[in-house]
């Protein structure tokens, strides 16, 4: 049997990203001059890494890497045994940074170029004089270290995996009685038909003898037949019953068992997502000229391997904009008193269910006088709250930074940051005391793939809740409403809450006609605090295995995934705090302002029957800038287009009260709207249904299962 080259590569890639790392963490530790026995035993270390690394280059025909990873070797064995304290870390990083690049020159070199005898080219000088020792900025050519979170294999403990396997034993077992119930189901249909057919012979006797002149045949034998038949009957059916029971259980337990060994199996440590931060706090300190250390507490704590992924950009984020932006140059620092090295902590743990990291740093924190600035000059609303006047920070575009550096100043990074943990269900806030420090705080959930949900109802519709974003579920009545400017609140835990009507914000417009008399708030975290969202009711809780939305919508913001009830019904999972947040940010217009609110951006009107399709959709449009009011149907979009006007009409073809095609024939006809762009977008993907398309006037034609959010936001740009 041949070796599989392929698979021996890949491998060996993974080992390579392992090595690279072991290296990282041990040059770091390295330059932070630790004791003499620790420097030897670093030394030995890193020795043994490059030495195995060189080794397996080798045996795989990875010339570039085996000549590196040479290279590295013939320098830390240099260094071992000898009393130089002044080790130039930096050039022995561009090394490590090396590995990476020589292994992508391997893996495109010609399929003949296997052999170890190729030198790769020459790189700096490793010892004696090589200048400053400093480190440029973070480079963009350096490829990040595996972290596990992201990768396409996973490495899982020999006890796990042996729990899984045996778990999915027990399942298999289980599976196998099913078969047996099903031999004894067919054997009880078996006496059933046995049965039918002895009660068909059974009216002929009795017909027979009711027959004038018939001879009477003998009704005894076939009826006592037919009541043996029924006994056996109950005997199997009260088997089958016990064993039916006894396989559920099985089932159930078996089940449970596989779905806690695939979840461990699906979890990382905390730990490994940080991996890669502490060089990137280096590269950026020493490309900035300032001293800083990063320190990590977690424990062993560990969370869903998607959850990780989505976190390690707004990390490596949040730690680079500290150094940046937060810490100051170490003569400053002596002057305000502090020590010249800066600290930058990272620090995560699960509090009511929920993951929760803090960033923070003992820099200068932030000026509220510059984020004022900065949000009037964005053309946002400060507000007078100290703390929500904070928040604006994460607002697209925003900056506080008067330099535009290679880190930051471009106002795009903590925008980046609130998105990708939004993305996951999450949420970011952030504190800050002048001249003492930041704090960034983020809570996710701790799993993606199962989690506990609140399924509330709003009109027609229903949509689930995650269970440990929900503080409370409060029925209100009309005396228990507080006015907060503009807008509704009512109190809970002694704090004014502001109340978000969470049909107007998903778009639910006749959804339905609640009054104030009884309705229903469920409160929800957000960042600085809670907002209550106002719903026609909760159903119930379930336990439920999310389903994500496929490539083609899997960004959609504000929305989670989807899960299928225990009644069969697919609904969506939403992210409260993103609604909550989309709320807020816009303020309730008065009588005067309600006729132009909408000019700011362009208006898109939607109409769209199905629940999942439309608030996909329309936070997809919204995320992208613009104003959205949804339909549930043509008749409501006609009416609302005459109420409202619109910039752009985007429309589903079959719909009850008027279809897409017929709505797009209203627009054209209309002289006040004959102008106004029609996208239909359909499941219909007939060439009969696209020439129809085209008659009625439609401007473009999407069919939903091609749709692509790229595609649609680019031809809405283009016809706007």
């Amino acid at each position: 049997m041949g070796i599989d080259l392929g698979r021996l590569r890949a491998i060996f890639r993974e080992e390579l990203d392992e090595r690279r790392q072991t290296l990282e963490q041990g040059l770091l530790e390295l330059e932070r001059s630790p004791s003499v026995q620790r420097r030897t035993e670093l030394l030995r270390e890193l020795f043994r890494a490059a030495h195995s690394l060189k080794g397996a280059a080798l045996s795989v025909g990875s010339p570039a890497v085996a000549a590196v990873a040479h290279q590295l070797e013939e320098t830390l064995e240099g260094l071992q045994g000898t009393d130089e304290t002044e080790i130039e870390v930096a050039a022995l990083l561009d090394e490590v940074d090396r590995l990476g690049r020589a292994a992508d020159d391997d893996a495109s070199a010609e399929p003949s170029r296997t052999g170890p005898g190729t030198e790769a080219e020459p790189g700096p000088t490793l010892s004696g004089d090589t200048g400053t020792g400093r480190s440029p900025p973070a480079r963009a050519d350096r490829p990040p270290p595996s972290d596990g979170a992201s990768s396409g294999r996973a490495r899982v403990p020999v006890g796990e995996l042996e729990a899984a396997l045996t778990s999915a034993g027990q399942l298999q077992l289980a599976i196998h009685s099913v078969e047996d119930l099903a031999d004894g189901t067919a054997a009880c249909a078996s006496v059933v038909r046995r049965v039918h057919a002895d009660l068909q012979h059974l009216t002929g006797v009795l017909v027979a003898r009711d027959r004038p002149g018939g001879r009477p045949p003998n009704g005894r034998a076939v009826a006592d037949e037919l009541a043996q038949q029924l006994v056996e009957l109950e005997r199997r059916l009260g088997h089958l019953g016990h064993r039916t029971d006894e396989v559920q259980r099985e089932l159930v337990r078996s089940g449970a068992d596989v779905s806690r060994a695939v979840q461990v199996l699906s979890m990382v440590e905390f730990d490994q997502v940080c991996a890669g931060l502490d060089r990137a706090v280096r590269d950026v300190a020493e490309g900035s000229g300032k001293r800083v250390r990063l320190q990590l507490a977690s424990g062993a704590l560990e969370l869903d391997r998607t959850v990780a992924a989505a976190l390690r950009d707004p990390l490596l984020h949040l730690v680079r904009n500290a150094v940046d932006h937060g810490i100051e140059p170490p003569a400053v620092r002596e002057r305000d008193g502090k020590p010249p090295v800066g600290r930058i902590r990272v620090a995560a743990e699960v509090r009511s269910g929920r993951l929760v990291v803090e960033v923070s740093d003992d820099g200068t924190g932030i000026d509220p006088v510059r984020v004022r600035e900065a949000a009037e000059r964005a053309g946002l609303e400060p507000p007078s709250d100290p703390a929500e006047l904070l928040q604006l920070v994460f607002a697209p575009g925003l900056s506080t930074s008067r330099d535009v550096t290679d880190v930051s100043g471009r106002g795009v990074g903590l925008d980046a940051v609130r998105s990708d943990v939004e993305a996951v269900g999450g949420t970011a806030e952030i504190a800050s005391d002048a001249g003492r420090g930041t704090t960034v705080t983020l809570a996710l959930p701790l799993s993606l793939s199962t989690m506990r949900v609140l399924v509330v109802k709003i009109g027609s519709e229903t949509v689930a809740l995650p269970a440990t974003a929900v503080r409370n579920v409060l029925r209100v009545d009309r005396e228990d409403l507080v006015h907060m400017g503009a807008r509704r609140g009512v109190l809970h835990d002694d704090r004014s809450v502001p109340i978000v009507d969470l049909a107007s914000v998903l778009g639910f417009t006749g959804a339905s006609a609640r009054d104030d008399d009884g309705s229903v708030v469920v409160v929800v975290d957000v960042p600085g605090g809670h907002a209550g969202l106002s719903v026609d009711g909760p159903l119930e809780q379930h336990e439920v295995t999310v389903r994500t939305l496929g490539p083609r919508l899997e960004d959609a913001p504000g929305v989670l995934g989807a899960v299928t009830l225990p009644d069969g019904n697919l609904v969506l999972v939403l992210n409260p705090a993103t609604w909550a947040r989309r709320a807020m940010e816009n303020p309730v217009p008065s009588a005067q302002q309600a006729g132009t609110e909408t000019s700011r951006a362009p208006h898109v009107l939607l109409a769209e029957d199905t629940l999942t399709t439309r608030t996909l959709e329309r936070s997809i449009l919204e995320a992208a800038g613009y104003v959205v009011t949804a339909a549930a149907d043509g008749a409501e979009a006609w009416e609302l287009l005459q109420q409202r006007g619109a910039d752009l009409v985007i429309t589903d073809v079959d719909m009850p009260n008027m279809d897409g095609f017929s709505l797009c024939e209203a627009i054209r006809s209309s002289p006040r709207f004959s102008d106004v762009p029609v996208v239909l977008v359909t499941s219909l993907s007939d060439d009969r249904h696209r020439a129809r398309g085209a008659e009625v006037g439609a401007n473009a034609y999407f069919v939903k299962s091609d749709f692509d959010q790229r595609t649609l936001l680019d031809t809405v740009a283009r016809l706007l």
